[in-house]
């Protein structure tokens, strides 16, 4: 039996929260995210769709634990939420098919996640369905917010920004064009050994320490890459 009122917040609990308010008011929904970091990117995701009838609260699960990973705001938040109510309500951590109990998220509560492997995976494992089979569970094509922050064609703008210089000394998308088709291999493995459940045979470290360019000359990237290559 939940003993404090945290242990009862739910989708249900916002829902009731936004019935005490005037029917002029908007409706708040709650979107977990896995980081502070990731509370402003997924802000101008929501952002637009805002509107006169409804809008998005971005925060952490909890601010005493900071960890970060999508098992912290998924699994954690859901595991802990359900338990709390199991004694007086048919919630469960996952139903039968493995997808996040809808009693948890909701409408009105929703969680927002780095895809990671996950969506590569197509639901493989226990977690990936999770992510890809839960409507109030929103989550990035790509592995990490990161990875939009780090698209090719932008990241001369970003230079600019911070040199108020446009003058144009590196191709950047060149430079990732080469380096992804270098890796693009290891990137299969990698997803491949995840997938049959031989991750720790090469781990995400692993990828990461041979895919490093390491240290290399703007005027002439080709010996990093070459040597990535040969890794």
């Amino acid at each position: 039996m939940a003993k404090r009122l945290r242990d009862n917040i739910n989708s249900r609990y916002v829902e009731a929260a936004n019935a005490l308010t005037s029917k002029q008011a908007r409706r708040r929904i709650v979107a977990y995210v896995e980081s502070y970091d990731d509370i402003y990117f997924w802000r101008t995701v929501l952002g637009p769709f805002e509107d006169n009838s409804r809008f998005f609260e971005v925060m952490l699960p909890s601010k005493s634990n900071l960890t970060r990973g999508k098992k912290s705001v998924l699994m954690n938040l859901i595991a802990h939420a359900a338990e709390a109510n199991s004694s007086y309500a048919p919630m469960t951590v996952t139903k039968p098919n493995g997808t996040i109990a809808d009693d948890v998220l909701g409408s009105d509560m929703i969680a927002c996640v780095d895809a990671d492997y996950d969506y590569l995976l197509q639901g493989c494992t226990a977690q990936s369905r999770r992510v890809l089979e839960s409507k109030f569970v929103f989550h990035t094509y790509v592995y990490a917010i990161e990875n939009y922050q780090c698209y090719a064609p932008s990241l001369h703008n970003v230079c600019v920004a911070v040199t108020l210089n446009d003058h144009r000394i590196f191709d950047f998308n060149e430079y990732f064009a080469r380096f992804s088709e270098y890796i693009f291999p290891l990137f299969v493995w990698s997803i491949l050994l995840y997938r049959n459940g031989s991750y720790p045979r090469f781990t995400i470290s692993n990828f990461n320490r041979i895919a490093d360019p390491g240290g290399f000359n703007v005027q002439n990237p080709e010996p990093s890459r070459l040597n990535i290559r040969q890794r």
